[in-house]
């Protein structure tokens, strides 16, 4: 407030100087501008004269910006369309992948010392040795683990031949340097462990600084910690061929040690590798490391033991863990393995060393223990909780009972039974929530927030926590059905291996989705995440100020001022690196002083898990949508490739399903060079087998067979290839993405057609017009653009010749009769057992091989035949008998038209064809059947010369579906 006074004191006696200045100034200001004007009139009359130079300047800029603003304009224009072009892309698919994913990350170089530079120097010190502690234990956890443990993981699977004397000793001593490190990773382990509890010791010898002060935190930290070894015994247990080899290596090394200078060795160098083998043996391949922590004496145990305020402690977050496991909160959240994890080993842990602490809490804890029968854990390994407590401290908690494996295989045979039976159930679920989440996806939209648009800012992370959540329910789902199948050996039913790769491509799109949107998203996050550090820090504020309120400045109120006072300053900067642990440590030190009201706990702990969850969303959705586990479940591949391949549906999906790939790749990558190279090249080309022979391979000689059955529709047989639809979804995909490579499905088809067509043309020269009708099919029914074969054309149907017909054009239109409807002619009589035709087919091809310059010669050639008939049929007409017996008729048509009788008898029209047949010739044929034959000829001529058109229209239409497309 004093500060605040001397503030608006200075302000008001600077404003009145700023008056007394102003007066005095305004006389000089008046002088000035009178002398300014001056100079600028002055100026004025100078820069005139110039203006007109300095225009000719500006036009040529002109030109010059112009042209520079039309070659943007055009570079804008041509963006654009490849901007739209791959807009065009990324819609053949259902689910978009981005070319390129951006990932937002903030660097904090600020150490742990300079983020707790307060004046409370006991807290001070606290908070960064656990801080230290426990990042430790992060970074053990999530760097160090992944690449040692997936070295134990697939070893069995990264198997060479080892048949060959030796070359099981060569593999175990290019693996002892993994052993080593995991020998020295557990040691560091154990060195962690006694040097938080010694740090727990050190802090509850000051009780009157450190009063009521809670790191309930600190457990989690432990908790993983344990978990580690309890995962690595798993590890160990589960391969028994590392075992076995380790023993032939250990056996290889004392031969080598009765007799060194034999095998060109030291001594010395022998026995030094004999105790690091020794080491190694005790430290990590027994399979009993965490029997050991427990049974061991570590620094710090005795006094843990008798110290009453620790086990108040740990009572305390026990107590929180059954109530959180009772409201099964825990299946809401992202990791509920984690969660079960932390709780059991550390409730076995200090139970181990306290005995019974408290019976009912622990009735409470192994009753809810009962309802979980067990947790995937990585690869096809199963965790059973229940088991796992009861193993090691079940004659403390129950000494009556003893649990068998045979309980514990009929527990899992029954629940593999229920989660078979409502699987379809689950899945239909599973489906609909997540189309209605991808739905939700597309309203997404980047917003100026301010208060009146804070419900959209809810609305928005709790759709990213939709999203997580149901993408972690689909995981735990699958991982439970396979690794349950494969514990107990049953069998997968076909139904259920389909519905699990739709899970598995659900589950990846819930992926793409994130990957999609990620420029928006990381804007809302942006902005979501300083709201709700604004609504953190106005909660501590409040706090801050009741707390500074109260006159009563103890200890206990101190250690409150400076816990707030650390977690307000690390809430102002980003929450990266050690900033969220330090945060949880001094809010939990806060809670504990009882410095916030329950209902501000309840809404502080909410927002803070807000923004740990939005600060690393990327990391969170890679880290759930990752499906590696299906490395040791690959039986349901082939089943799934036949489905697809038989219903002709999801071929979509088959890109999204082959991301697990990448994820076995990345979990290999962290392993030795061994055993990435070998696991990672030997399960893509199995998977590689399988899509070629389920897929691939069969879908071009079914697009052949389509073809053919619809060209053949003459051969009268069985189509019973037509009843099944042909692979056109799959041709139509752009690209199908397998690992960093893409399998173009419609070049794969337009190669395979093209060898094709191609080979049957060469072999059988007669049969080439079919294949080039069954080319321009594929091209105008499934996009299939094949190439030319180019090869010489002959056909068996080549009828008479064109030139042959022109040749003899008179006895043609004498000898053939001409159908005037099928547009064919049919030879009259034949001396053998067939008559010849000739259709528009047989034109076509005389046209094709002559050429087009053909058909006018034979209209020339078919015009000079005419006028010969012509000629013929107007002597017919005027001769005298004829032409007299037609003016007669003639008079009597004209009458009775005036009586409005226009129908010409019948009778009289039989009579003149009477009298005309009296009419004979010296050719023994009367005058109407010569006149019919001379009419029949005429027509046959004008027949041919249609038949000329049509001819040359195939031949044109036929030639024109090979003309590419100018305008594509």
């Amino acid at each position: 407030m004093n500060n605040d006074y001397y503030y608006v004191t200075n302000q008001v006696t600077f404003i009145y100087n700023i008056r007394s200045v102003v007066a005095k100034s305004l006389y000089c200001c008046l002088v000035y501008l009178y002398i300014l004007y001056s100079a600028f009139f002055t100026t004025f009359l100078r820069m005139w004269s110039n203006l007109e130079k300095s225009n000719i300047m500006d036009k040529s800029q002109d030109l010059v910006a112009e042209k520079l603003i039309l070659t943007y304009r055009h570079l804008l224009n041509s963006h654009a369309k490849r901007l739209e072009e791959i807009h065009i892309l990324k819609k053949a698919l259902f689910i978009c992948k981005s070319p390129v994913n951006i990932k937002v990350d903030v660097a904090d170089n600020v150490t742990i010392d300079d983020l707790l530079d307060i004046d409370n120097n006991v807290l001070s010190t606290i908070l960064k040795i656990f801080a230290t502690l426990n990042s430790e234990i992060f970074f053990l956890k999530n760097d160090v683990k992944v690449k040692l443990f997936n070295s134990i993981l697939y070893y069995e699977e990264c198997d060479e031949d080892v048949s060959t004397e030796g070359l099981i000793q060569v593999k175990i001593s290019k693996f002892l340097q993994i052993l080593l490190e995991l020998s020295n990773f557990v040691k560091h382990c154990e060195y962690l462990l006694s040097e938080i509890h010694c740090q727990f010791i050190n802090i509850f010898e000051f009780q009157l600084i450190t009063a009521d002060i809670h790191f309930q935190g600190i457990f989690e930290y432990i908790g993983d910690l344990l978990y580690l070894f309890v995962e690595l015994d798993k590890l160990i247990i589960s391969q028994p061929i590392l075992q076995q080899h380790w023993f032939q290596y250990r056996d290889i090394l004392n031969t080598i040690k009765l007799d060194p200078s034999k095998y060109d060795c030291n001594i010395n160098d022998i026995i030094q590798l004999e105790n690091i083998c020794n080491d190694i043996e005790s430290t990590l391949l027994s399979g009993n490391i965490f029997e050991k922590v427990l049974t061991s004496d570590f620094n710090g145990k005795k006094e843990i033991q008798s110290c009453d305020d620790f086990v108040n402690e740990f009572k305390l977050y026990l107590n929180n863990s059954v109530l959180l496991l009772g409201q099964r909160a825990y299946q809401k959240s992202n990791n509920p393995l984690q969660i079960w994890s932390r709780i059991c080993s550390t409730t076995v842990f200090y139970t181990y060393i306290f005995g019974v602490f408290d019976k009912k809490l622990l009735k409470q804890f192994t009753d809810l223990l009962e309802k979980v029968n067990h947790i995937p854990l990585d690869g096809n390994l199963v965790w059973n909780p229940e088991m796992f407590v009861l193993n090691f401290i079940g004659h403390l908690l129950k000494p009556n009972t003893i649990r068998k494996k045979e309980d514990n295989s009929e527990k899992c045979t029954l629940e593999l039974i229920d989660i078979t039976k409502n699987f379809s159930k689950t899945t239909s679920n599973y489906l609909q929530q997540a189309m209605i989440w991808f739905a939700r996806s597309e309203h997404i939209e980047f917003i100026d927030f301010d208060t009146s648009k804070l419900e959209y800012m809810h609305d928005i992370c709790n759709y990213l926590s939709e999203g997580i959540q149901l993408c972690t329910s689909i995981k735990n789902t699958v991982i439970t059905l396979m690794n349950l199948h494969s514990t107990l050996g049953k069998p997968l039913i076909k139904s259920n291996v389909i519905l699990i790769c739709r899970l598995i491509e659900t589950m990846k799109n819930i992926g793409y989705i994130y990957q999609k949107n990620h420029i928006v998203m990381d804007k809302l996050i942006t902005d979501i995440i300083q709201y709700f550090e604004f609504l953190c820090l106005s909660i501590i504020g409040q706090v801050k100020i009741s707390c500074a309120d109260d006159r009563n400045f103890n200890t206990k109120n101190v250690d409150r001022l400076s816990s707030l006072e650390v977690s307000e300053k690390l809430l102002h900067g980003p929450l990266v690196k050690n900033r969220p642990l330090l945060i949880k440590l001094a809010l939990n030190t806060a809670i504990g002083l009882q410095a916030f009201p329950k209902a501000q706990i309840l809404n502080i702990t909410q927002h803070l898990k807000r923004i740990e969850l939005l600060q690393l969303l990327q990391d969170e959705i890679k880290s759930i949508s990752e499906i590696s586990c299906m490395y040791w479940h690959r039986v349901v591949f082939p089943l799934y490739f036949k489905n697809v391949k038989k219903t002709h549906k999801h071929f979509n999906g088959l890109s999204t399903t082959f991301d697990f790939l990448k994820d076995i790749y990345e979990v290999t990558y962290f392993s030795d060079k061994t055993t990435k190279q070998n696991i990672y090249n030997s399960f893509i080309d199995e998977i590689c087998g399988y899509l070629n022979h389920q897929i691939l391979k069969p879908m071009n000689p079914n697009i052949e067979n389509e073809l053919r059955l619809q060209v053949m529709t003459h051969v009268h047989c069985v189509k019973t290839m037509l009843n099944q639809p042909v692979d056109i979804f799959m041709i139509k995909l752009q690209h199908l993405q397998f690992l960093t490579s893409f399998i173009d499905t419609k070049n794969r088809a337009e190669n395979y057609l093209s060898e094709t067509f191609y080979d049957l043309t060469a072999v059988a020269l007669h049969d080439w017009h079919n294949n080039g009708v069954m080319r321009t099919l594929a091209k105008y029914k499934l996009n299939l653009e094949t190439i030319d074969d180019k090869l010489p054309n002959h056909t068996l149907e080549q009828g008479l010749d064109v030139l042959e017909i022109m040749r003899n054009l008179d006895l043609f239109i004498s000898k053939y009769s001409y159908n005037l409807s099928n547009q064919i002619f049919i030879e009259n009589y034949s001396t053998s057992k067939h008559l010849n035709t000739i259709n528009i087919k047989h034109i076509s091809n005389s046209i094709r091989i002559h050429g087009t310059g053909i058909m006018s010669t034979t209209v020339n050639t078919t015009y000079q035949l005419l006028c010969g008939k012509l000629n013929m049929l107007s002597k017919y007409l005027y001769d005298e008998h004829v032409k007299s017996k037609l003016k007669k008729e003639i008079t009597f048509l004209h009458e009775i038209q005036k009586t409005n009788n226009m129908v010409y008898p019948f009778e009289r029209a039989e009579k003149l064809n009477s009298s005309m047949k009296k009419i004979t010739l010296n050719t023994n044929q009367n005058y109407i059947d010569q006149f019919r034959i001379l009419v029949t000829h005429i027509g046959n001529a004008l027949g041919y010369v249609r038949m000329i058109k049509s001819g040359g229209l195939n031949f044109c239409s036929i030639s024109t579906s090979f003309i590419p497309d100018l305008k594509k």
